[in-house]
Order: C-alpha cells, then structure tokens, then sequence
C-alpha cells in the first residue's frame, strides 16, 4: 500500500497544480512513523479550498481533484494506525477512481495509473502468488470456458444471505459496493468459478447483509488455495479478487473484528489483474472505479 500510494503521487508530483501539498502527502506517506498525524494533515489540505465543488472556480476544478486524491490517501494512512477515530472504512476503495480522475485532469496517461494499481496484490495473498512466478505451463494458464451459474448450484455451495444479521452500511460504503458490483459484474461469463462469482456479486448488490462476507470469505479462503495447489492462475486470480471484495463489504458493517482497514484498498489492482487475464479491457474497469471520467485511455 504505502509502495503504490508513493509511486502514485510522484507519478502525479510535475504536473500537480498544488506541489506544496503533494509534497506533504509524499513526505507522510514515506515514513510509518508519521502516519498518525495523516488526520492532521487532511484536515490542514480540506483547508486549502471551498468544501463545496460548486464554490470552486472552474479553474480550481482540477485543484479540488488534486485535493480529494491527497484526501483519500491520508484517511488510508491514517486507518491502518488502529486509531480511535477512524475515517469510513470504504476509503481505500477510492483511492483508484480519484487517481484516474486525477490523472486525466492533469495530463497525466491512465494507463500509467492503472499499471500502478496493478503491481501490488493484497498482502494475505501476495505470498501465494509467487507460485506462478518463473513456473509456465498448462495448468499456470488455466483457459477453462467462463459461464453463469445457476441459481440451485450458488444455494447448494453457498449459505443463503438472509439468514445473517442486518446490518445497513452507509452512503459512502453504498457506493463502494455498487462499483464492486460492477466489477464483478465485468467477469460474469468469463471466470471459471461462476458460482463465487455469481455468490459475490449477489453480496454486493444486497447492502443489509454485508455482514455474510466473513462467512464467504472462509469458503473462498479454501478455493483460493486448492486453485494455489493446481497452479491455476485464472482461478486464483478470480478468487484472490473476490477475497479482497469481501473484506471490503465485511468491514463496512463496522464488525467487531474486521479484516484489515486497507482491505478495500486491493480491489482495483485485482479486478486489473484479472481483466488482463481473461481478455477484459482495462478501460472497462477504470469506467466503473472512475464512473464520471473519460474512459478512452
């Protein structure tokens, strides 16, 4: 996380119309140590400007893009310090669209963020990816045939939702989860699990009961592993982007023991590595992270 944040705002330090606060962000974001004082510093950017997009000038436009991108990484920062005060749990999850946003404001190309986002894969499942490293064949190059999947083959594999508590997330998380949706939506037909594809985006689109997304995360946990053992890389990548998904609905519920706070953060760098996989085109999954920019790249 702290590797692509950083390689985010450099690729963003020339061209950024406000140097002095990407400079700051870079300066926190270098050193742990300091990331406690992330919510000071967030507070000290809010400050630079209107609150308000409308009281901006047109020219300010691309300052407040600026600013919000710079926002979003110190809340990430600022989660991942267990603080008291935290800031809403879908944060992370933003990180990718404000950078794309960001990125055609100033000139800067898509493809370079994206290629970013698409280095680094979530730390619980970074370790088993090395499987495939240096290791090419058959099974490294899963190519089985996508599909849909019924409604009785999801009840039979997975626990119904309904039986779990409700549980309302809030607007922002509400959000988070439709783009989740639609980037699963993206894989429907084209994965070689379809039933965890179609259990996941069920999840998503079914907000008061985010609170299942512990109990799926343990099932896809075990398919994660047995796709790591047959050197599966479709599958595995499937899975390792649906992992990331769940934790992310998981910890908008608020539980009382989440999964880490940067969950959310992995999804965008998933869904790429998977599009690239499976023959989905990149610009596809920047038009759902970035629903209101430009989606040529």
């Amino acid at each position: 996380m702290q590797e692509m944040i950083l390689a985010l705002l450099q690729l963003f330090r020339e061209r950024a119309p406000d140097p002095e606060t990407n400079a700051w962000v870079i300066t926190l974001a270098t050193d742990r140590n300091h990331w406690p004082g992330a919510h000071d510093l967030f507070s000290r950017i809010r400050g630079r400007g209107p609150l308000n997009d409308k009281d901006f000038k047109e020219g300010d436009r691309v300052r407040r893009s600026q600013y919000t991108f710079e926002e979003l990484c110190l809340k990430t920062l600022y989660n991942e310090t267990s603080p008291r005060d935290p800031f809403d749990p879908s944060s992370p999850f933003s990180v990718a669209g404000s950078a794309i946003r960001l990125a055609q404001a100033i000139s800067v190309p898509v493809p370079d963020v994206l290629t970013s986002l698409a280095k680094q894969a979530n730390p619980e499942t970074a370790v088993y990816r090395r499987v495939f490293l240096g290791r090419p064949g058959r099974a490294a190059a899963t190519s089985v045939p996508g599909r849909l999947a019924a409604i009785e083959e999801v009840a039979k594999e997975f626990p119904d939702l309904q039986q779990f508590p409700t549980n309302p997330p809030g607007p922002y998380e509400r959000n988070m989860g439709n783009q989740i949706a639609g980037l699963l939506g993206l894989f429907q037909g084209r994965v070689p699990d379809a039933t965890s594809n179609a259990i996941v985006l069920k999840l998503a689109v079914t907000p008061d009961r985010w609170s299942a997304g512990h109990a799926l995360f343990d099932i896809l946990y075990d398919r994660l592993h047995v796709a790591m053992r047959a050197r599966d890389r479709i599958r595995y990548l499937q899975h390792e982007l649906e992992w990331s998904c769940l934790q992310a609905l998981y910890n908008a519920t608020s539980p009382a023991h989440p999964f880490a706070p940067g969950a959310p953060f992995w999804v965008a760098g998933a869904a790429l590595r998977l599009a690239s996989a499976v023959g989905t085109p990149e610009q596809a999954v920047a038009a759902v992270l970035a629903p209101t920019a430009e989606t040529s790249l």
